[in-house]
């Protein structure tokens, strides 16, 4: 599957649904409902659960165009699969023992992650996909509050550095619905580092104003986008931070494309001091440890991740 990604594109909304499909199936066939139950027989309700668990997710890519026209205005059926999708992942959570500590958050149309066609196509800067967008992300409030997250993150977009640009403006005002939205559902709005530099993400913030803003912190994305140092960022914005994604990198090496993601270590992230300033700054949340690759090298590089962290928090 990860090969013909690699080959065809596939928008990214398509790869999660496929990807929960095979999470999900996988927990019901090999995790038993409960402790002590046996692991070599798999009884009727799990074949049930995983064969719901494909209906549910594969209904995404199946009714795809039809889903994206209809803006978030769900009917009876997209309601009912909703529901069953809900209870399919809070009893997968339950089996393996998951805690979803933030919800991300994204949404249709073009995305390219660049310097160049970044700015016209991500988040809720292009106006051309604003209002859908604004109605995406407060549908995914929703479908997260069921699920008892508090927290829901995004990339918001390349924020206008300059407060005077006439998208700026515009932008926040969609920004402010979104969090106003969540803020009556009593969830945080997390803006996720790496479009803007930490003061223009500050200033944003301030602006929006809705008191239920915070940082989703990913180390790497600073630097893959020439912003800051992580380490710098915290100085600025370390008492918004509310999650954090443990990745690694470097800076660009031209005007045109993001910086290269490496495993933890081999980057410019200095670790012992971004722990240690989350430490000092009272942050106690999820380290979620994030690798954009695929395959057995993504699973060994989580893993070295994993131990990596365990060092420095001992």
């Amino acid at each position: 599957f990860q090969l013909i990604t690699s080959i065809y594109t596939i928008p990214a909304q398509l790869l999660r649904a496929y990807h929960l499909c095979a999470v999900l199936v996988l927990v019901f066939l090999l995790f038993p409902a409960g402790k002590g139950m046996r692991k070599d027989v798999i009884p009727w309700y799990d074949w049930l659960l995983a064969a719901a668990s494909m209906a549910v997710t594969l209904y995404i890519p199946i009714r795809w165009d039809y889903l994206v026209s209809i803006q978030g205005i769900y009917n009876t059926s997209e309601t009912i699969v909703g529901i069953i999708g809900v209870l399919l992942i809070m009893e997968a959570c339950r089996r393996y023992d998951v805690t979803i500590s933030t919800f991300w958050a994204g949404w249709s149309g073009p995305a390219v992650w660049n310097f160049t066609e970044g700015p016209v196509t991500l988040g809720l800067l292009p106006a051309a996909y604003r209002h859908r967008r604004v109605q995406e992300l407060k549908t995914s409030a929703d479908f997260a509050l069921s699920l008892g997250v508090r927290q829901v993150a995004t990339h918001a977009g390349f924020i206008p550095e300059n407060p005077h640009d006439p998208q700026y403006a515009g932008m926040i005002d969609a920004i402010r619905d979104v969090a106003q939205h969540m803020k009556d559902n009593g969830q945080s709005f997390l803006f996720e580092t790496g479009q803007e530099t930490p003061v223009t993400l500050l200033r944003a913030i301030e602006d929006v104003g809705t008191g239920n803003l915070g940082i989703n912190l990913d180390t790497a994305n600073l630097i893959l986008y020439g912003k800051a140092h992580p380490l710098d960022a915290l100085e600025i914005l370390g008492r918004y931070v509310m999650d954090v994604h443990v990745k690694d990198g470097c800076w660009p090496t031209d005007g045109w494309n993001l910086g290269r993601e490496t495993p933890l270590g081999e980057g410019l992230v200095n670790f012992p001091l971004v722990m240690k300033k989350l430490k000092a700054l009272g942050y106690d949340g999820a380290l979620t440890i994030e690798r954009e690759i695929s395959g057995e090298k993504q699973t060994e590089d989580i893993l070295r991740a994993k131990k990596l962290l365990e060092n420095l928090m001992d």
